[in-house]
């Protein structure tokens, strides 16, 4: 009887052992999704605000040619530049665009610009920028339905 209340004993206390790892690691799992995915709404509006006031001062700049905007206009070309991805591999296509395009619109401001082309460069900046913004929002809504990190 006593060695039969024992191995009852050692099994109960496995399952317990089990159990508090089971739990402790989809604990662990659980707080890396969420901190990842309030970190990505936290990227996502930085560069929805970043990108909201570049495109604000460009106006600004060609439509009044006495306000001196550039220098913010450049830092906020840096801070897109950080915000993305500056990996060339095809998925980040949209990364390099948005490079690409805040490089160039300020390229331009520093020469004679023809206006229609900078705003033709600003539409396609917001496109690109809403792009990868719902790229991203659906990558977390995923990530926080699956509990899986996406690459």
């Amino acid at each position: 009887m006593e060695n039969i209340e024992v191995v009852v004993a050692l099994f109960a206390v496995l399952g317990v052992i089990y159990t508090a790892r089971i739990t402790l690691r989809n604990n662990n799992k659980t707080l890396l999704i969420k901190t990842v995915t309030d970190e990505r709404a936290v990227w996502r509006q930085e560069l929805r605000d970043t990108c909201a006031e570049f495109v604000k001062l460009i106006y600004e700049q060609i439509n009044n040619s006495s306000v001196s905007n550039k220098p913010r206009i450049n830092e906020l070309k840096v801070h897109l530049k950080l915000r993305v991805n500056p990996s060339m591999d095809q998925k980040h296509h949209l990364d390099k665009s948005i490079i690409e395009l805040s490089q160039g619109l300020v390229d331009t401001l520093d020469k004679e610009h023809n206006q229609e082309d900078v705003l033709n460069k600003l539409v396609q900046l917001e496109g690109k920028v809403q792009e990868l913004l719902k790229q991203e929002w659906d990558k977390s809504k995923k990530e926080a339905l699956s509990g899986k990190l996406s690459e």
